[in-house]
């Protein structure tokens, strides 16, 4: 615009132009390729974290991570979101504008040192400024915000998901008062922040206003002196003006730093966690009393076992002596809070003895008494157990567990939404039945917890057929159940009974009343 203010030939303008149509033009290029190159990275390392998440928990064991702090797996996945989300937002914004601010000082100090100067310190006011003003106004805002939406958007998919029982007890109204006044608070909250970048693009504005006027009083002195080409006046001006947006990405950018701060840390607990070591790997300090071997076979020796989670001030189990042979079917009886499933998570190895030791088989399938079904569809979920079984396997093992009528393409919502408590306990079952093809021993706990007494009898009758001969740990509560057993522990008051070994089991358990 300066040079076409001197009228030159035509030709002499087509050149700039052209540039500014072509840089106009690839703008919107230009800023999809960051956000492209960004993202990327940024799920790159959301991807990477989530591999080091999962290798830590494995690493940790689940008994460790059950008194870790009370944090759930679902909080864990949020904070890796979190990382994923606020690295674009929180870290390179710094970089860009690192980068933008030294080329464009670099740029007024090749047209004119003083108004180098001044740009630099405008930058300085405003990359430093802005930012702090925004976080003091902002007060851990964003953090808490960030925090108070995940804890609201959990309330309202459970007050969704307990629709039925919230209204039929009429507490409904009460639940979504309280939803409200926290969403509510966060809205405040929200205010706050909005203020806060409010503020903050003030001083941005302010500083890069001023030296553009800077810029256009330093340019007329230069140009009045013949220092300056009056073409290059208009940089002086420009220059700055176009900073402004660049550097109005640094207070959302600060605001964001303290949220991913937080998600960091609380994963850090994890990710930095002290692993769980070998026994060669151990000093004498370290080194607990009690031991585990994994061998080959559905073989289960327990020799004078203490059992203690961690942060538990005494003991669930003590002295456990017991034997289980290849092809014995036990049950585990006992009440509620006994240590029943305290038995099968060492039986597991999830849980390493205090004291004794134990020496457990190195394939074990499972029918926990929590399904963990995860969203997709009941084939998939079957597959877990076995990546490579064909349809045909996924119907047998349905059939097993009494389910001969749920389709396999049939998809499950979060936690086996979809499907009532005895179904989604059966499509378990029937996992663990796929798997014990290839498994030494096989724990069923509670498997006809949430079954009507025919459909229990039916589904114990298929497991009978389908486990034959191999080697079965089954918790329950029904003495019906225990009947049937080759042997029966009784679990109560921090004791393992062994009671009824039947006859044609021989030597297989060990006969009596040790505890």
């Amino acid at each position: 615009i300066a040079k076409a203010s001197q009228q030159p030939p035509i030709l002499t303008l087509t050149v700039a132009v052209v540039g500014v149509r072509t840089f106009g033009l690839a703008r919107a290029g230009l800023r999809y390729l960051e956000r492209l190159v960004t993202h990327d990275g940024a799920f790159r390392v959301a991807a990477r974290l989530r591999e080091r998440l999962w290798r830590s928990l494995v690493r940790l064991g689940p008994a460790r991570m059950r008194a870790r702090h009370g944090e759930s797996l679902g909080e864990l996945v949020d904070d890796v979101d979190t990382v994923r989300d606020l690295l674009p937002r929180a870290v390179t914004p710094f970089g860009v504008v690192t980068i933008v601010a030294l080329g464009a000082i670099a740029v007024q100090a090749a047209v004119l040192p003083e108004a180098g100067w001044a740009l630099a310190a405008a930058v300085l006011v405003a990359g430093v400024g802005a930012p702090a003003l925004a976080v003091l106004l902002d007060r851990r805002g964003t953090g808490t915000l960030t925090d108070g939406r995940r804890d609201v958007a959990a309330g309202v998919l459970g007050w969704f998901e307990g629709a039925g029982e919230l209204v039929g007890l009429g507490a409904h109204g009460a639940h979504g008062a309280e939803l409200a006044e926290r969403d509510g608070a966060l809205a405040a909250l929200e205010r706050r922040q909005a203020w806060g970048e409010g503020a903050a693009d003030a001083v941005v504005t302010v500083a890069t206003g001023l030296a553009a006027v800077a810029g256009v009083v330093l340019a007329a002195d230069a140009i009045g002196a013949g220092t300056l080409n009056p073409v290059l006046a208009p940089v002086l001006a420009l220059v700055p003006l176009a900073l402004a947006e660049a550097l109005a990405m640094l207070p959302p950018a600060a605001q964001h730093w303290e949220a991913l701060r937080r998600a960091r840390k609380r994963l850090a607990t994890t990710l930095d966690a002290a692993p769980h070591k070998l026994p060669d790997e151990q000093t004498d300090e370290e080194r607990p009393l009690g031991t585990v071997e994994r061998v080959d076979g559905g073989a289960v020796r327990l020799r004078s076992v203490d059992v203690r989670w961690p942060g538990a001030a005494t003991p669930v189990l003590r002295d456990v002596d017991l034997d289980v042979e290849p092809g014995a079917h036990v049950a585990v009886v006992g009440p509620s809070g006994a240590g029943k499933s305290s038995l099968l998570a060492v039986v597991l190895g999830f849980l390493r003895p205090e004291h004794g030791r134990a020496v457990v088989p190195q394939r074990v399938a499972w029918a926990p008494q929590e399904p963990q079904l995860v969203s997709t569809t009941v084939a998939e979920n079957l597959r877990l157990a076995d990546p490579h079984a064909d349809d045909d396997r996924l119907r047998e093992a349905l059939i097993t567990a009494g389910l001969a009528e749920l389709g396999l393409d049939v998809v499950l919502g979060d936690a086996g939404r979809g499907l009532s408590g005895g179904q989604a306990h059966r499509v378990a079952l029937a996992r663990a039945v796929l798997a014990a093809a290839d498994s030494d021993v096989v724990l069923l706990d509670e498997p006809t917890a949430h079954l009507d007494e025919q459909t229990a009898r039916t589904v114990l009758a298929n497991l009978r057929t389908a486990l034959a001969g191999r080697t079965v740990l089954h918790v329950t509560h029904r003495p019906e159940e225990a009947a049937d057993a080759d042997v029966v522990w009784e679990v109560a008051d921090g004791r393992v009974r062994v009671h009824g070994v039947r006859r044609d089991i021989g030597p297989r358990m060990r006969a009596g009343d040790r505890t």
